[in-house]
C-alpha cells in the first residue's frame, strides 16, 4: 500500500494524471473528428479502433486516412500516444527509483542508529554490524 501511495504521489507531482485525462479526451475528439470526415470510417467504433491502433503505434492498416486532415489529425494523436507512453515509462522509472531511494534511505539509518551506539556494542555485534554493511554494498 505505501508503494501505491509513492506511485500515486509522483504521478500528481509531474502531472501525469491530467495529462492522461486530456489525451483519453483527445483521443474521443480525434475519433469523433475522423468518423465525420474520413469515408472510411463510418462508425464511431470504427473510429475509436483506428485511434487506438494509431495512438499504440500498432497501425493494423485495417483503416487508413485519405483525406489531408484525417492524416493530420492521425500524426498528431500517434505523437501524441508515443509522447504518454514516453510519460508514463518515465513515472515508472522514477518510482522504481524512489522505491530503491527509500530502502537504502532506511537501511543507512538503522546502521547509522547502530554505529551511534559503537562503543555500546561487543565482538559478536561488531562482527554482526560489519557483515551487515557488507551485505547491503553501501
Amino acid at each position: 500500500m505505501k508503494k501505491l501511495k509513492i506511485f500515486y504521489k509522483i504521478l500528481k507531482s509531474i502531472h501525469v494524471i491530467t495529462f492522461i485525462n486530456i489525451f483519453l479526451i483527445s483521443c474521443v475528439l480525434a475519433s469523433i473528428l475522423l468518423t465525420l470526415i474520413e469515408p472510411q470510417l463510418t462508425s464511431i467504433g470504427d473510429s475509436l479502433w483506428f485511434t487506438f491502433a494509431s495512438v499504440t503505434t500498432i497501425g493494423y492498416g485495417d483503416f487508413t486516412p485519405v483525406t489531408p486532415i484525417g492524416r493530420i489529425i492521425t500524426v498528431i494523436i500517434t505523437l501524441y500516444g508515443i509522447l504518454v507512453v514516453s510519460i508514463i515509462t518515465a513515472s515508472i522509472v522514477r518510482f522504481i527509483g524512489a522505491i530503491q531511494k527509500a530502502k537504502t534511505q532506511n537501511t543507512i539509518d538503522i546502521l547509522i542508529g547502530e554505529l551511534e551506539n559503537l562503543e555500546e556494542l561487543d565482538k559478536e555485534q561488531l562482527k554482526k554490524l560489519s557483515e551487515k554493511i557488507r551485505e547491503e554494498n553501501i
